[in-house]
């Protein structure tokens, strides 16, 4: 419901936001049948680096959009290695949308001729299967902010982070 309710701009472009991702439930009986999660987050050293702002030149979405990609080589190297270790079915999630930190903002090539440029870094979003990354995080007793809002100022918050989370069964 958050993709929708606020529209998110990346929802529907991408096979990994909604609407094109599993209903809730579907992913909930899944998530289930795990045993074990590992959280894991990417500290943001400078917020105001981090913040989506209107009118950003290139070189700053880049930066911006880099924490997020740390993050997924993170969950992707994590999810790898779980699965060299035996646990076949790991699975990966990372935030936001992968158009952004894989595809830099192009159109997504799977939804127009079926072929994913990144089809074993591509995940759907914690948000996108309907997980509460905001109840996660403060679950765990780390600090999380909201960082998305264009009206924020950057010094008004504490730190940032990019969050991902690897499931194993």
């Amino acid at each position: 419901l958050k993709c929708f309710i606020p529209r998110c701009p990346r929802m529907g472009e991408t096979p990994n936001c909604p609407p094109h991702t599993p209903e809730p439930d579907h992913v909930r009986k899944a998530l289930d049948k795990y045993s074990w999660a590992v959280l894991l987050k990417t500290d943001i050293k400078s917020v105001a680096d981090y913040m989506p702002l209107r009118g950003a030149s290139a070189t700053h979405r880049k930066k911006a959009l880099s924490y997020h990609a740390e993050t997924g080589r993170i969950v992707t190297e994590i999810e790898d290695q779980a699965f060299r270790d035996g646990f076949y079915l790991a699975l990966g999630l990372g935030g936001g949308s992968c158009k952004d930190h894989l595809c830099q903002g192009q159109v997504c090539q799977f939804l127009d001729s079926g072929c994913c440029r990144f089809p074993l870094k591509a995940r759907p979003s914690m948000e996108g299967l309907g997980r509460d990354v905001f109840g996660m995080v403060s679950r765990v007793g780390w600090s999380i902010y909201p960082v998305a809002s264009h009206e924020s100022e950057p010094d008004s918050i504490p730190c940032g982070v990019s969050v991902g989370l690897v499931f194993i069964q």
